[in-house]
């Protein structure tokens, strides 16, 4: 095995299928299989990875050697020896085990013949490791997700996770360096966590190397600052059962208004919320805004570890609204004489 390791060879693929190609055989190197990519347009390897979606692909797939495996990416299913088909798009932990399958039963023979790897008749039958990939692809594809949820949860339990779906670039969210990372703008981003309903989100953890190799060539953000603006935008609660509405509350820290953008309505919660502990229900009735505006901002403060469950038995005192308002109105009074307008 030490004397020559496997070639693969990666033609007609687009630029997401390269990236997860690149991080599959990553992986496997790190499992300490012998294999590398071979450059652009080298159709040599021992194993092709081809996708049938290209116009030149069917020519080039003639072309090969029988006895090189390719491994096809097409939504059609193809069956023939030392062939394996994969539907699109396809995902890093399912080439990865097609990968690592074919490796092990290449290395097998080896050592036979550097020229032509292996006899067609002694490479198990492409049907047999289908039916592992599709089982394994089965085990891989999770239950549908809320984008919120999955980030608080990455956050909160120093996961790095990706979230996929069909036609979209994949969303990376790194719970340990506390970044989000996609080839779709932070917008975009943002508009996909607000209308779950109309996305069929599927997760799956990811290690750490690999989040950093996928996301070389894509910008990073703040994930407390996505978090922030994505429940301040949101009406999905995120409180955890034992806060509701007349659950004392209080502020571990003043919110960064300045990085997540200043408001009024969020700034007079927060400056009641700093000077004790308030229960959201003595907050509406202090400031007169609405539940649901309240409620966003505890939500938005919560994403991002700044609520405290005050334990404290004793209750909560509202702030007299009432007596400000008529210190302010007794002010305006006497200026109002003073300027003959009253």
């Amino acid at each position: 095995m030490s004397a020559q390791s496997l070639n693969i060879s990666a033609l007609h693929l687009g630029e997401t299928e390269q990236k997860i190609l690149h991080v599959a055989v990553r992986l496997l190197q790190e499992d300490e299989f012998a294999c590398q990519l071979l450059g652009d347009s080298d159709c040599t390897g021992h194993i092709v990875v081809l996708d049938m979606d290209s116009d030149a692909a069917a020519e080039t797939l003639q072309k090969l050697r029988s006895s090189q495996i390719k491994i096809l990416l097409a939504d059609e299913q193809r069956s023939d020896r030392n062939l394996v088909s994969l539907a699109k798009p396809v995902h890093v932990e399912t080439l990865r085990f097609v990968l690592g399958k074919v490796c092990k039963q290449l290395m097998l023979h080896l050592q036979k013949t550097y020229d032509e790897i292996v006899q067609p008749a002694e490479f198990s039958q492409p049907t047999e490791i289908a039916s592992e990939v599709n089982d394994a692809e089965d085990d891989y594809e999770e239950e549908e997700s809320s984008l919120l949820l999955v980030m608080l949860e990455a956050r909160d339990q120093k996961k790095c996770v990706k979230i996929e779906e069909e036609g979209m670039p994949t969303i990376y969210i790194d719970g340990n360096k506390s970044t989000i990372a996609s080839e779709m703008d932070y917008e975009h981003v943002l508009e996909v966590g607000l209308h779950n309903n109309e996305h069929h989100l599927h997760k799956s953890e990811f290690g750490e190397k690999d989040v950093d190799t996928a996301a070389d060539d894509i910008s990073l953000s703040s994930l407390d600052n996505f978090l922030w603006e994505l429940t301040l935008k949101s009406s999905e609660n995120i409180l955890p059962d034992d806060i509701d509405l007349d659950t004392p509350i209080k502020l571990k820290a003043w919110p960064n208004f300045t990085r997540h953008g200043f408001h009024p309505d969020n700034f007079k919660i927060a400056a009641l919320l700093a000077r004790q502990p308030n229960s959201q229900r003595n907050l509406i009735e202090a400031t007169g805004l609405g539940e649901e505006v309240i409620s966003r901002f505890i939500n938005s403060c919560y994403a991002v570890g700044l609520i405290e469950v005050q334990n404290d038995e004793n209750p909560v005192e509202v702030p007299e609204k009432r007596q400000i308002s008529e210190e302010r109105s007794g002010l305006f009074r006497r200026l109002a004489m003073k300027l003959g307008i009253a």
